[in-house]
Order: structure tokens, then C-alpha cells, then sequence
């Protein structure tokens, strides 16, 4: 095996995160002399992986791209690591991590791997794309696609699809209780659509009151970004509207009693994402499962087979608004969408899979 560098760019945890820190500590107990991960930021994954006793570093020169004398400085710092860790494989997740490590590393003797976990069509993604890899991994086909077809000038790179692995799917019945619980996870940020679906529980609320008392709803999430902490003012003002319904929940490194006290997760998300790893961990832990009708998650979640499947984007609030009663009124009639779903990641999505493709991936480099 190859060292290999495992970049996050994030100091907070989100799925690609989460899925980085996956990789490292699946291959760190492969070969514990061969992993090493960087971040460029304190917080939640530098304090986890530590937990685990996988090694790392955190810079010490904060930057950013605005800033060019901060950015050498980190850029002499990064190449310092690369060099005196005896690096031979920069594995950076998001265009972000792909395109500082590319400056970073530049007539360095390593092979580049970036993991991309989507968006694609962003400026930076577009510019990261124009950068020396030598290997690129997507989480779905349409998160490749997507990214060939935003992408028309790009360094040529092999192209590899990698199954995300979830690391203890959990097979057993959940407990019927008073409320139907529904969750939605993720960040509190304007694209995932969290508040068209507080905006049809209100319509909801005023045109049929006793379904409406049947349910409670927790979302769980973090704000980290200006224009995330605005938008989750605006969740909480909907949220007092629906009363007591509405619970808000940190994000958590084990979101394990999440899922058990929960019966559906909801990923109401306007713009089609890489995979919805959200999506799959729900699944594996017996939830019903509703997401969009587009993006990648559509590669696990068929509408009335593993889950259910709604066009969040083009749909009006009164159109959810619909779609939510009905889903109310008859989820008991729906637990063979659960079973299925649960089967699916069970066979097909698991950390073993997840690792052995990527480490593949390493082999022709």
C-alpha cells in the first residue's frame, strides 16, 4: 500500500466529511503506517479523529484563496507535511481540497485522487476541474455525469463510481408509538429545502388539524455559514407557527438514537445531490425513506419500492401539502418500502465494499 494524505477541507462534519474519515480509518486499520489525514481547520473532525486515534494534522496557517500571503504560507506548510510524511497519494474530498492541494503539490512526485462529493457546476468546480488528477471518484453515475457534462475543459483523469459504505447497517422493527416521527437531516441551508416542508405541515395545520396532531417533527443540522444562520431564523420562525411539533437537534457524531426514535426521514432537497448518503443510513436503520425524484439518490430510492419519491423543486406547498397528508394517513400500509430498503444497503452498501473499491482505485495509480 501507498501513504496516503486524506485532505478535508472542513473542519465540521457533513457527509463528505463523514465519508473521508470513513476511508481513512478503514484503510488505517488496513495498514496503520500508510494513513495520515490533514485538515484545514480545527473542529469536529480533527476531535474525532482523534478519538480514534487516527493520525492527523491541522494546519497551523489558517488562509484563504482572498488572501495571497496567507495562502503561501499554508501552501509551504502543506508541502512540509507532503514532503517529511513521505506522501505518495493526496486523496482531497471536494473541488475545494482538490484545487489547494493541487497548488500545494505542484512538481511534487505524488498521484492525486479527488473524491467528489458534489456540487458540481460551481465556479470553483469548473477551476478545480483544469488541475493535474490523476484519479476521480464519484459517489453515484449522476454525479459523473453531472460533472463530465459541466465540466467540457478538464484535466483527463481516470474515472471510478465508489458505493458509499455505511458503517453498521441495523436490522430490526421499530416500536410503534403514539406520533409518527419524521426527521429531516442535514445542513440548515437554503437548498435542502427544509422550509417548504415546515410551510406545507402549516397548511396542513390549518386544513386538517387532527392528522396534523398525529405527527412531530426534529430537524437535525447545523448552521455554519452566514447565509445558513439567516436561514435558520427562518426555519424557527416557521417552526413557532407549528408549535410544540417542531424540535431542533445539533448535528451528532452518532446518529444512531436519531434514527432509532425516528419512523420518516425526509430529504426535501430543490437541487438534485451527488447520493444522499442521509438517504442510506435511513434506509439501513428500517426508516421509511422520502426524497427527490432527481439527483443521485434516485440510484437507492425507487418511488414505492425501496422508498418514496417526490418533486420537491417544481411542486407547489399546497402539492406537499397533499403528498404529506396521504403519507400520514396511510404509512402503516407502506412497511414492505422499509424492508426493501433495508435489504438494498444491507447487500450492496457496505464499508467492506466501500474500502475495497477504493483501495482498487489506489492499486492503478
Amino acid at each position: 500500500m501507498k501513504k496516503t494524505l486524506y485532505v478535508s477541507p472542513n473542519g465540521f462534519i457533513g457527509g463528505a466529511e463523514k465519508i473521508l474519515m470513513q476511508i481513512a480509518d478503514l484503510h488505517f486499520h488496513k495498514d496503520e503506517s500508510k494513513v495520515l489525514v490533514l485538515t484545514f481547520n480545527p473542529g469536529p473532525v480533527t476531535s474525532t479523529l482523534e478519538i480514534k486515534n487516527i493520525p492527523n494534522i491541522c494546519l497551523k496557517n489558517s488562509f484563504h484563496l482572498s488572501s495571497p500571503l496567507k495562502l503561501i504560507r499554508a501552501m509551504k506548510e502543506i508541502r512540509s507535511i507532503v514532503s517529511s510524511n513521505k506522501i505518495e497519494i493526496v486523496h482531497s474530498t471536494m473541488a475545494y481540497g482538490h484545487l489547494v492541494m493541487s497548488l500545494a503539490t505542484f512538481g511534487m512526485k505524488v498521484k492525486r485522487v479527488w473524491f467528489q462529493h458534489g456540487p458540481v457546476d460551481g465556479l470553483l468546480d469548473k477551476i478545480a476541474s483544469l488541475f493535474p488528477v490523476n484519479s476521480i471518484l464519484f459517489n453515484s453515475k449522476y454525479l459523473l455525469e453531472l460533472h463530465d457534462n459541466s465540466n467540457k475543459l478538464q484535466f483527463p483523469a481516470s474515472k471510478y463510481i465508489i458505493p458509499l459504505g455505511i458503517a453498521q447497517p441495523q436490522l430490526f422493527t421499530h416500536a410503534e408509538g403514539p406520533l409518527l416521527r419524521f426527521v429531516l437531516i442535514g445542513r440548515l441551508s437554503p437548498m435542502k429545502g427544509f422550509d417548504k416542508v415546515l410551510k406545507a405541515l402549516c397548511v396542513l395545520k390549518l386544513k386538517n388539524p387532527e392528522v396534523f396532531k398525529k405527527i412531530n417533527v426534529r430537524i437535525v443540522g447545523e448552521a455554519n455559514f452566514p447565509h445558513e444562520k439567516i436561514y435558520r431564523e427562518t426555519l424557527l420562525a416557521l417552526a413557532r407557527d407549528l408549535g410544540q411539533t417542531v424540535e431542533f437537534l445539533p448535528f451528532q457524531n452518532d446518529m444512531s438514537g436519531i434514527y432509532t426514535s425516528s419512523d420518516i426521514l425526509i430529504q426535501p432537497s430543490l437541487k438534485g445531490e451527488g447520493f444522499g448518503l442521509v438517504l442510506a443510513e435511513a434506509m439501513s436503520y428500517g426508516l421509511l425513506v422520502v426524497g427527490p425524484d432527481y439527483g443521485g439518490g434516485t440510484q437507492i430510492l425507487t418511488n414505492h419500492k425501496t422508498g418514496l419519491t417526490f418533486n420537491f423543486k417544481d411542486s407547489s406547498i399546497d402539492e406537499l401539502e397533499i403528498f404529506l397528508t396521504d403519507l400520514i394517513i396511510n404509512f402503516k400500509n407502506l412497511s414492505e418500502l422499509q424492508k426493501n430498503g433495508q435489504t438494498l444497503i444491507a447487500k450492496n452498501y457496505t464499508n467492506c465494499h466501500m474500502i475495497k473499491e477504493v483501495l482498487n482505485t489506489y492499486e492503478q495509480l
